[in-house]
Formats: structure tokens, C-alpha cells, sequence
């Protein structure tokens, strides 16, 4: 219930958020709630306050489908060009299923202490919430350096008619304008990449750290 009820909300609300910063804050707030419900693991595991844990899980699963798991199938339809369209987003979303294959084939493998993962009385699956925290990290500096803005400002659809004021849905850009991928990007001004977003971003830190001059 929790998977379908994150889903239909960002259904309704897709078209009103910036999709791509969406996607990178659903990620940090993913990283920061797994590692929340890891440790919820080893806190309550055995006690009476394990609920504690299933709400929390249920709590993970609301917002992996409310960000990720619904973005990551919209974003690749509207980010590659469209000769490349199809293909590019079957290996991204054959890349995520590759993924859950993996873990879901090895997962009764894992041992911590000698304990199986997937043994009831163990409190190793607290350790894999903890992983995914550092999995869904990594994911979150790759969705803020490499991911172009897909939508224009509100108000605006980069066209020369006129904006309609007061309106809150995000224009998507065209198809064409995304396909031209990052040369298009960075000639409207995006800065992508990892080093260059780490650059801008340490210019800015020393440009505030100046005094100002005096007067």
C-alpha cells in the first residue's frame, strides 16, 4: 500500500516539482531514512518497540516509489534523444532490475557475525537498509551533477508568448531542446558534471569567505 500510494501521489504532482532536484532530494532523504531504519535494527530489534521498524519500512517504501523508483522510468523517456530513446532506456531500467536480481539471488547468502542475513532472529538486515543509505548517497551526487533541468521556470515556457501568471504546473521542455543533451544544457547556462559542479561550488564557498572591501 505504501509502494501504491507513493507512486499515485507523484502522478499528481509531476508536472508541479522540478523533476530532476525532486529526484535529488528523494535521494538524499532515502539515504538519510535508511540509515535511520538500519539502525532502528539494532535498537529495537528485539524488543517491544519493533514496530517502530515496520513503520519506518513502510515509510521507505512510500517514498522509494514517490521518488526513484517513479522518476528513474519518467526522466530516461524525456532525457535521451529520441534515436537513442528506446534503447538507452531499456538498459537503464534493465540496469535497475539487473540490480534487484543480484541482491535478491545473493541477499540469503550474506553472513554478518557468522549469522545469516536472512535468518529471523538476525539483525544483519539492519546492515543492508545501512548500505542502501550509502547506495542511494552515491546516487544523489550523480542525479545533481549529471542530470540537465528538464523543465523550464514556472511561468515560463521558453517560448516568446507570454507566461500565464499564476500558473503552478513546471513546462517540460521539448523533446528537441533535451536531446541536444549537455551541449545544450551548458550553453543555457547549466553547469554539469561532477568536477564542474564541485569547481563552481568551491568558487562560491571562497567568494563568500572574502571580506568585504572597504568602503
Amino acid at each position: 500500500l505504501g509502494s501504491l500510494a507513493g507512486c499515485m501521489l507523484l502522478l499528481l504532482i509531476v508536472d508541479y516539482i522540478p523533476r530532476k532536484q525532486f529526484l535529488t532530494y528523494s535521494f538524499v532523504w532515502l539515504a538519510a531514512l535508511f540509515f535511520v531504519t538500519g539502525g532502528s535494527f539494532f535498537a529495537v530489534f528485539h524488543n517491544d518497540f519493533h514496530a517502530v521498524t515496520i513503520v519506518l519500512v513502510a515509510l521507505c517504501h512510500f517514498s522509494f516509489n514517490l521518488g526513484p523508483n517513479t522518476l528513474t522510468f519518467l526522466i530516461p523517456a524525456e532525457l535521451f534523444p529520441t534515436r537513442y530513446r528506446a534503447t538507452c532506456h531499456g538498459i537503464a531500467a534493465a540496469a535497475g532490475k539487473l540490480g534487484s536480481v543480484i541482491v535478491h539471488a545473493t541477499l540469503p547468502t550474506w553472513t554478518i557475525n557468522g549469522v545469516r542475513v536472512a535468518d529471523h532472529n538476525s539483525a544483519g538486515l539492519g546492515w543492508v537498509f545501512i548500505t542502501y543509505g550509502f547506495v542511494m548517497s552515491l546516487a544523489a551526487v550523480f542525479a545533481w551533477a549529471w542530470i540537465p533541468s528538464l523543465q523550464y521556470h514556472r511561468g515560463s515556457d521558453g517560448s516568446a508568448t507570454p507566461p500565464i501568471r499564476g500558473a503552478l504546473r513546471l513546462p517540460s521542455k521539448p523533446l528537441e531542446v533535451l536531446g541536444e543533451g549537455i551541449v545544450r544544457a551548458e550553453a543555457d547556462g547549466e553547469v554539469i558534471g561532477i568536477r564542474k559542479r564541485f569547481m563552481r561550488w568551491s568558487r562560491r564557498l571562497v567568494k563568500n569567505d572574502k571580506p568585504d572591501a572597504e568602503v
